[in-house]
């Protein structure tokens, strides 16, 4: 069943012969797209597909089946929204994918891990957003030397899968202020309009 209405995918007239009964071809790699199929099989006369005999239509049936995505095998990493800052909240969307590629829908029991070196990672909750899997309200603590902010290796791993873990390299910068030092630490006066 396409866009355009039925097509044919692949065909075979199977012969039978005097010392075996009818052979079908294994149709592999055929069906790996998501959608509605037919199979039809139709008794034929030779090959020439004659399907009617003394003006009779020979047997045939008729098999509608549908073929959907599997369980998640693997996930990726989607679009990422940053900036990131330490101590500020950041969202990952995962998108899962069965055996063969396909999207497939995620589940709350798939509880991502996150890891980084040099910094502790935590978040609230996941949530299924359509066909996405969203890691809530991470935070991440840890030092960031500079205001230009410094690249961590983030490893997101989900047990149960196949391909249970994936790599991303997330710069953060520094968090938002929370403490002020001010330097000297002796009292100074200060009169309006003087050099001092």
């Amino acid at each position: 069943h396409g866009p355009n209405g039925d097509e044919v995918i692949v065909q075979h007239i199977s012969q039978h012969g005097k010392t075996w009964p009818y052979w079908f071809r294994r149709m592999a790699g055929n069906i790996n797209n998501l959608g509605n199929y037919t199979l039809s099989l139709q008794a034929v006369l030779n090959e020439s597909g004659v399907n009617s005999f003394a003006g009779k239509a020979l047997p045939s049936h008729t098999i509608k089946f549908s073929v959907t995505e599997g369980e998640a095998e693997k996930f990726s990493v989607c679009m990422l929204e940053g900036p990131f800052r330490i101590g500020a909240p950041f969202n990952i969307p995962l998108e899962f994918q069965d055996e063969f590629g396909h999207v497939t829908k995620p589940y709350t029991k798939h509880k991502p891990q996150l890891d980084a070196s040099g910094l502790e990672m935590s978040y609230k909750d996941v949530v299924v957003k359509s066909s996405q899997l969203i890691i809530k309200d991470i935070v991440a603590l840890g030092t960031v030397p500079t205001s230009a902010g410094k690249s961590f290796n983030m490893v997101i791993k989900i047990k149960d899968l196949e391909e249970s873990s994936q790599t991303l390299k997330i710069r953060m910068l520094p968090g938002p202020p929370h403490k002020l030092t001010v330097s000297p630490t002796e009292e100074i006066e200060i009169e309006n309009g003087s050099d001092a």
